[in-house]
C-alpha cells in the first residue's frame, strides 16, 4: 500500500517536464497576438487568453488517457477493486482525477507565465510552487509530524486533495492480505487467540489467520485498506469530496491567469502595473537609503569607541589574599 502510495507520488513529478513544454508556444502565441492581432483588433485580449487557456484541454485530457493506461492497471489499483465490486466506477473516476491533474498543471504553468515575459523565469515560479505543495502534503510528511506552523500548508496544498482522492478511489475498500513477514507471531496466554487479542482487536484492528489457535497467534495489524488510509488521513473528505475541491484549485488558476495577463500585458488607460512599479521603486530607495545611514552610523559608533584596558589589580591582589589566607589555616 505504501508502494502504491508513493507511485502516486512519482507520477506527479511529470509537472515539471508538461509546463516547460508548454511554455514556449505560448511565448510564441503571445508574441504574435501582442505584434499582429491586438493593433489590428482582430479579436480581443480575454479570446487570446481564453483561447490559449481552453486549447491545452483536449491535449491534456489525450495526456490522461494515455497515462491512465500506462499507469492505473501496472501498479495494480485495479485488482483493489474487485473485492468491492465496483472496477469500472473506480476506474473512471480515477482517470477523472488524471485528467484533473494535467489540467491543473497547464492552468498553473499558463498562470505563471500570463504576466511575465522570460518562460525561464515562468519555470522556475511553477516548479518552486509545485515542489512547495508537493512537499506538504501528507506523503513524505504525515499531519502529525509537521511542525505546527506549517499545518496550514498542509490544508492549503491542492495535493493534499488529489493524493487523498486517488488513495481512497484506487485503493480504499480493498481486504488486506499479510504476508509471512508482516505477520506478527506469538503464544497466547491463556485460552485462544481471539479471547487473548480480542479486546485490543476492537480497538486496533487487525485480523488472525487462526483465531482459535491455542498454540501460535499469526496477527495482522490491518484488516482493510481503510485502516492505512485513515492512518495518513485519506478518509477526511470522500473521494467525490476531494475530486471537487480539486476543481477549485484549477478554476482558481483560470482566473489568476486572465488577472495577470489583463493586470501586466493588456494597455489601459491607467497603467496599473507602472504605478505599481513606481512605489515598489519608492519604497526600495528609502530602503536603501535606510540601510546605508545605519551602516554609517554604526561605522561612526566603531571608529570613536574607545578600547578600555582591563585593571586586573584587584582581582589578583584578591587572589594573593585568599591563598595567604589558605597557607595561614595550613599551618
Amino acid at each position: 500500500m505504501q508502494n502504491q502510495m508513493f507511485s502516486l507520488f512519482m507520477l506527479t513529478a511529470s509537472f515539471a517536464t508538461l509546463v516547460e513544454q508548454m511554455l514556449p508556444h505560448f511565448v510564441e502565441q503571445r508574441a504574435l497576438y501582442e505584434a499582429r492581432e491586438r493593433p489590428s483588433k482582430t479579436f480581443s485580449w480575454l479570446a487570446f487568453i481564453t483561447a490559449q487557456i481552453t486549447v491545452e484541454i483536449p491535449w491534456m485530457i489525450l495526456v490522461a488517457t494515455v497515462a491512465f493506461f500506462c499507469f492505473y492497471y501496472p501498479v495494480g489499483f485495479v485488482h483493489n477493486a474487485h473485492g468491492s465490486h465496483d472496477v469500472h466506477e473506480r476506474g473512471v473516476l480515477f482517470w477523472l482525477f488524471l485528467i484533473q491533474f494535467f489540467i491543473f498543471t497547464s492552468t498553473l504553468g499558463q498562470a505563471c507565465i500570463a504576466g511575465i515575459e522570460m518562460q525561464q523565469n515562468a519555470a522556475n515560479i511553477a516548479t518552486f510552487l509545485f515542489t512547495f505543495t508537493l512537499i506538504f502534503c501528507g506523503v513524505l510528511v504525515t499531519k502529525e509530524k509537521l511542525p505546527g506552523f506549517w499545518l496550514f500548508m498542509y490544508r492549503v496544498s491542492p495535493f493534499t486533495y488529489w493524493i487523498a482522492g486517488t488513495m481512497t478511489t484506487a485503493m480504499g475498500g480493498a481486504p488486506v492480505r499479510c504476508s509471512k513477514e508482516e505477520t506478527l507471531m506469538f503464544e497466547p496466554y491463556g485460552g485462544s487467540c481471539a479471547e487473548y487479542l480480542g479486546p485490543y482487536m476492537k480497538i486496533a484492528g487487525g485480523y488472525l489467520k487462526d483465531p482459535s489457535s491455542t498454540t501460535m497467534c499469526e496477527y495482522c495489524k490491518m484488516k482493510n485498506t481503510d485502516d492505512y488510509l485513515n492512518s495518513v488521513n485519506a478518509l477526511r473528505f470522500s473521494k467525490w469530496g476531494n475530486w471537487g475541491i480539486f476543481w477549485v484549485y484549477c478554476v482558481a488558476n483560470i482566473f489568476i491567469t486572465i488577472f495577470l495577463y489583463w493586470f501586466a500585458r493588456v494597455p489601459k488607460k491607467t497603467d496599473y502595473l507602472k504605478i505599481f512599479n513606481s512605489k515598489v521603486e519608492t519604497y526600495l530607495k528609502r530602503y536603501i537609503t535606510w540601510r546605508k545611514a545605519r551602516r554609517a552610523m554604526w561605522k561612526e559608533r566603531l571608529s570613536t569607541r574607545k578600547t578600555e584596558v582591563f585593571d586586573d589589580s584587584g582581582f589578583l591582589s584578591w587572589r594573593e589574599r585568599k591563598n595567604d589566607e589558605k597557607i595561614y589555616v595550613k599551618k
